[in-house]
């Protein structure tokens, strides 16, 4: 299936130039020594990961609770297991657009429901259309003590090579800021997710095979940041090998470094 998002934003962003004006910018670029998908690895070896987000946009003064968000994986080293894998190449493009409803009722809480796709440019062109929807709570835990967020996510398939996938992540996190440096904020956080997957509604492939439903894999990431940058370490514990896909990937990577920058314009 063809992908529809990339023609609505390019409408989109012509409408942009005439009536909708976007108030923020936020660009980001992380740098991982592996891309490991929902326990998967997809990439062993270092890659790049540019990402955009526009939001509060208005159309003259009224505000449009929309998020649109680009994500890319750009594969800086080959992956060893795959023969056709080539370096210096868009693995994977992600294209979102999201509702952000939460601010209507509490300005802690996050609702957000949207339409994502997965474009895999250089895997038989083939794409995954999926709808989203996410709800979490930021609690204060007090003056100097940070902040704790629980979240649900869930990820739901409705075309592509992996149609009537479910998958849900129930995350933890907690941020607290550690002051300044040379004017520049300091603060650190540690997230804690689970994700469960659902193949129930899912085809056999031609060899009979479907991934089992379960919990697949576990992750905790610790990251410092210093004014926009960061740097941290994310640590993959997998659950259930049985309900991750099968495929060209590997299940080897357990531990990843990574460092990045991002800028709100």
């Amino acid at each position: 299936m063809k992908s529809t998002l990339v023609a609505s934003s390019i409408a989109a962003a012509a409408l942009a130039a005439t009536s909708v004006q976007a108030a923020d910018v936020w660009a980001g670029l992380d740098f991982k020594s592996a891309y490991v998908a929902t326990g998967a690895t997809c990439n062993d070896g270092w890659v790049a990961q540019p990402c955009v987000d526009v939001y509060g946009l208005k159309v003259g003064e009224v505000a449009i609770p929309v998020t649109l968000e680009f994500w890319g994986n750009i594969d800086l080293e080959d992956y060893s297991a795959d023969e056709e894998s080539r370096a210096d190449r868009f693995q994977e493009i992600d294209l979102a657009a999201t509702f952000n409803l939460g601010g209507y009722i509490d300005d802690a809480l996050t609702l957000d429901v949207g339409y994502l796709e997965y474009d895999y440019p250089n895997f038989h062109g083939e794409t995954d259309h999926l709808l989203t929807a996410k709800v979490g709570y930021e609690i204060g835990l007090g003056e100097g003590c940070g902040s704790f967020t629980p979240a649900i996510q869930a990820k739901y398939r409705i075309a592509g090579p992996s149609k009537y996938k479910c998958e849900y992540q129930f995350d933890l996190c907690y941020k607290i800021g550690l002051g300044q440096v040379n004017g520049w904020d300091v603060a650190f956080s540690l997230d804690n997710d689970y994700w469960y997957v659902d193949n129930s509604g899912r085809d056999r492939d031609e060899e009979g095979y479907r991934p089992d439903s379960g919990f697949a894999c576990s992750d905790l990431t610790a990251k410092l940041s210093v004014g926009c940058f960061y740097a941290g370490i994310q640590r993959i514990f997998r659950l259930d090998h049985d309900a991750l896909d099968k495929g060209p990937w590997g299940y080897d990577v357990k531990t990843i470094g990574m460092f990045g920058v991002s800028y709100d314009f």
